[in-house]
């Protein structure tokens, strides 16, 4: 009875009626569907009908293109147009891109222009997609039960999260089932699209529109400076760890796909059809450790990005994240054209073994060079804030500097002046030029050793911990010197 009444109590929270959701849930599942069964498995469908660097290569300018316009989009979503109309922009531009499709896989010699611009715009529609129609759905629910809390918020994502992930499975189960030819899906696949539209447009009068916030070019800059500044961050040890593990999995990955390729290689040179001597299950690890590996690697890089940036900065960390695997999609083609005595018309003739073996040297020099940069890149870590009791009757007053770390702002020199007596920061910037900005220093009356009551222990930054030493000097001397002031 405890079990059914806390499945229950999780439904309740996890699931509720929205008719908003009801009319985009069409849209979700086309959508969804379209990316799966055709975008995702383009390349499936070229080498049929070019070789296979050309495949590869239009593909990964295809998928490297999505990607880094998200960012462009996610602006352009915010701060212009709006969700809404970035919705629609997307899913007009699916239609005709998938009209193009079939017009071109009718005739496959005479319709090259007309692939690529269906090509084009269906890599436009993706890309705005990505950036706008969760985030729609997400203001339907913040809509209808406004979030007062950060926990009432957060339930609000849970529900929409709901919907958008059971669309998916479902979307994906069905993909998994389609095997028609490429003119006769773009066709259905259009058509689909044309009545998920219409239904959307029936709650039309029901929708909560955001509105465009302006110019966000000063937040891009703002992006910027932030990743300038923040070089020395304080990272959380699970936001390095989730990244290291997943470029683990990728040098993991690359190893079986070149055991792979060995072993298909030597099928093709001792049987004269191979695909009757191979297992399609033996594809499977190389799969299961590329689905953990994009997992772990992406979502630490999204939580990277969110670390960096204000709060309302942080729904851009999905598109920062894309942008940065679009890169990668670029450079996958020029590995692509200097590698290219590699590949044949297809994978029988290509040396896909070498291909492999070369990414697997660059993934694991890529995991080595990760791990140095993370080392070294200002995970400096200070013990934590403790109160120090005056230690020994003396003879004197002292400016001893009690150094208190502060996590709050996540930064390795952020330090703190406090009083052991009154245990209140007083500061005096407005009587001490060239004080630095993070920290301010008042005379402290101690029953003293003669030095700092609490020393700070160096860290491995040597140079800084000298620097600060000296500053500290600099500012004795001044305080001496202005004792009547003080």
């Amino acid at each position: 009875m405890r079990i059914i009444n806390w499945c229950l109590k999780k439904f309740r929270y996890y699931v509720v009626f929205s008719k908003e959701a009801m009319f985009i849930f069409g849209l979700i599942f086309v959508h969804s569907f379209v990316e799966n069964a055709l975008v995702n498995i383009l390349i499936t469908h070229l080498s049929g009908v070019w070789d296979v660097p050309k495949s590869a290569k239009v593909v990964n300018l295809q998928e490297g293109t999505s990607a880094v316009l998200q960012i462009l989009f996610a602006i352009a979503s915010d701060a212009y147009q709006g969700r809404f109309k970035m919705v629609v922009f997307s899913t007009i531009s699916y239609i005709i891109g998938l009209v193009l499709f079939w017009n071109a896989a009718r005739n496959r010699n005479a319709k090259i222009p007309t692939f690529y611009l269906g090509l084009v715009l269906i890599t436009l529609a993706k890309a705005t997609k990505e950036v706008s129609l969760k985030a729609f759905l997400d203001d339907q629910f913040m809509a209808n039960n406004i979030p007062a809390t950060e926990k009432d918020k957060e339930r609000q994502h849970s529900r929409s999260n709901v919907w958008w992930r059971s669309t998916s499975i479902l979307d994906a189960l069905a993909a998994v089932f389609v095997s028609i030819s490429l003119d006769l899906f773009s066709m259905i696949s259009a058509i689909a699209m044309v009545v998920a539209y219409l239904w959307f447009w029936l709650g039309a009068k029901f929708y909560e529109c955001n509105r465009p916030t302006g110019s966000a070019i000063s937040d891009v800059l703002f992006v910027i400076k932030t990743a300038v500044l923040k070089r020395n961050i304080l990272y959380a040890t699970i936001i390095k760890g989730r990244i290291g593990i997943g470029m683990t999995f990728s040098v993991i990955c690359c190893i079986f796909a070149w055991k792979n390729a060995v072993h298909w290689l030597y099928l093709v040179n001792t049987y004269t059809q191979p695909s009757i001597h191979t297992d399609i299950f033996s594809l499977t690890p190389q799969f299961i450790f590329l689905g953990i590996m994009k997992g772990l690697s992406e979502g630490g890089l999204q939580s990277f990005f969110r670390s960096q940036v204000s709060e309302s900065l942080k729904n851009y960390g999905p598109p920062f994240g894309e942008c940065v695997i679009g890169i990668g999609k670029f450079l996958s083609v020029i590995f692509i054209l200097i590698f290219s005595s590699w590949f044949g018309q297809d994978i029988d003739s290509s040396r896909l073994d070498n291909y492999y073996a070369m990414l697997t040297l660059l993934s694991f020099v890529n995991f080595l060079i990760y791990w140095l940069v993370a080392y070294w890149h200002g995970y400096d870590q200070f013990s934590p804030e403790v109160y120090c009791e005056p230690l020994i009757e003396g003879a004197q007053d002292s400016i001893g500097p009690l150094v208190l770390p502060s996590f709050s702002d996540q930064t390795s020199n952020n330090l703190r002046y406090v009083s052991v007596s009154t245990r209140r920061t007083q500061s005096l910037s407005d009587k001490m030029p060239n004080n630095p900005s993070y920290f301010s220093v008042f005379r402290r009356r101690t029953l003293s050793f003669p030095g700092p009551a609490c020393p700070r222990t160096p860290n491995r930054l040597d140079d800084a911990y000298v620097q600060e030493k000296e500053e500290l000097l600099h500012i004795k001397i001044f305080d001496y010197e202005h004792r009547d002031v003080l």
